[in-house]
């Protein structure tokens, strides 16, 4: 019940949510941010349609969403950009919204090793700012490697965000598949949401949760009791 109706614990599995979400951070989502779908629930059942007690997400909020359809029945973590109605397009890897280019500053560089790669890249990190005045970061990986990389989805066609539904994005902007992949993601409809993201409250590299010999050297102390923005 108190995973169902008010916050259950995740583990970030993957990288597409750097420099927000590492993998090997433990979070804790709020059900109840949003009100309640089949998808609150564990294995979700029992089965239903709509929501109760819903709520709308915010411009900029990181959800947690559930995507059987196209992705073999998972659950993702990624910011929630465009809301209904918007119209949301990536133009050189700068994201407009409603034809206006999100405010952004470039700020100090970020390592990050992509997986199933050998080196790490250091990537370009900005500070990006949506209409609502939500800030966070997010990388990419500079022009001059991106050319030698397959990155598809730094120019994309305008998309038209349908009613009930919402454009996602990982802040990991090159690394992460998202509602710029229509064949994979695509819009969120909101029966899908689980919940809102909350705050990290363990975060170990290359260690798992029962590996207790191993938290002294892979805690990474400084993510520990962090809130997610």
């Amino acid at each position: 019940l108190f995973r169902s109706f008010i916050v259950e614990p995740y583990v970030i599995p993957s990288g597409s949510m750097y420099p927000t979400l590492m993998v090997g951070d433990f979070l804790f989502a709020n059900k109840a941010a949003y009100g309640y779908s089949e998808h609150s629930f564990p294995f979700s059942f029992p089965p239903f349609k709509g929501r109760f007690f819903e709520a709308d997400p915010q411009r900029g909020d990181v959800v947690l969403f559930y995507y059987p359809e196209k992705s073999h029945k998972k659950n993702y973590i990624k910011r929630f950009i465009g809301l209904p109605g918007d119209r949301i397009q990536v133009k050189n890897n700068i994201l407009y919204i409603n034809g206006v280019a999100v405010q952004r500053k470039k700020i100090e560089g970020y390592s990050y090793k992509p997986e199933g790669h050998v080196r790490t890249i250091f990537m370009d990190q900005y500070e990006e700012t949506l209409p609502n005045g939500v800030t966070y970061k997010t990388i990419e990986v500079p022009v001059e490697i991106a050319k030698q990389l397959p990155l598809i989805f730094r120019d994309t066609e305008e998309f038209t965000v349908p009613e009930d539904h919402y454009f996602a994005m990982g802040d990991n902007r090159d690394f992460s598949s998202d509602s710029r992949n229509q064949e994979y993601i695509g819009f969120v409809h909101k029966d899908k949401i689980i919940g809102q993201a909350l705050f990290k409250w363990l975060s170990l590299e290359n260690a798992h949760f029962f590996e207790l010999w191993k938290w002294p050297t892979a805690l990474r102390y400084e993510r520990l009791f962090r809130s997610i923005s």
